[in-house]
């Protein structure tokens, strides 16, 4: 036992030494090797993923705002009694016709992206909301509408905060491979 211990321990430090050019040279081959599997990681998974959830947070940033501009045109042209007025987003609501009360109203209906026609609302007092998957929502009042507005305009906040907790992970984990990167090319880090 101890005559294999001896052996092992004294020819592994024997073979380290006596070949320590070539293993230095191994070595070399696998720090640069670990040096690009690194920065490949970093640039095309890290750095995609970045862009991706900063894509995805604008895109709920613009959902929130689209809510904003509901429940403004809500407030602007519903009475605060829940009827009379109505309410005008092309991205968000379209308007439903019943029976004249108010004054008609006169908006543009987006169609299709980027295409929009004009409307004249006879009736402005209940307002239909498209909610996603096809679903609308009848609002028959400012209260309601202004209440369904306030429910997605926070839905699309909640996401937007997730978004920007994960892009700053994304950019700590960016900044760690950064420093490794530097540390093993002995460079001081940026």
């Amino acid at each position: 036992m101890e005559e294999r211990s001896r052996r092992s321990g004294g020819g592994g430090a024997a073979a380290t030494t006596s070949s320590s050019p070539s293993a230095a040279a191994l070595d070399g081959r696998a720090l640069a090797a670990k040096i690009q599997e690194y920065e490949r990681f970093s640039n095309e998974v890290l750095k995609r993923d970045l862009q991706r959830v900063t894509e995805l947070r604008a895109r709920a940033d613009r959902e929130a705002q689209t809510w904003d501009e509901l429940a403004a045109a809500v407030r602007r042209t519903m009475p605060a009694s829940g009827g009379g007025g109505g309410g005008e987003n092309a991205a968000a609501a379209t308007a439903a016709a019943a029976a004249p009360t108010a004054p008609p109203l006169k908006t543009l209906v987006e169609v299709a992206p980027g295409v929009h026609c004009r409307a004249v609302v006879p009736d402005p007092s209940r307002l239909c909301v498209a909610v996603g998957l096809g679903f609308h929502v009848e609002c028959r009042g400012r209260e309601e509408a202004l209440r369904v507005a306030a429910l997605r305009r926070g839905g699309a906040a909640a996401r937007g905060a997730a978004l920007v907790e994960q892009a700053a992970r994304l950019r700590a984990q960016i900044r760690f491979v950064g420093e490794a990167l530097a540390e093993l090319m002995r460079l001081p880090p940026r």
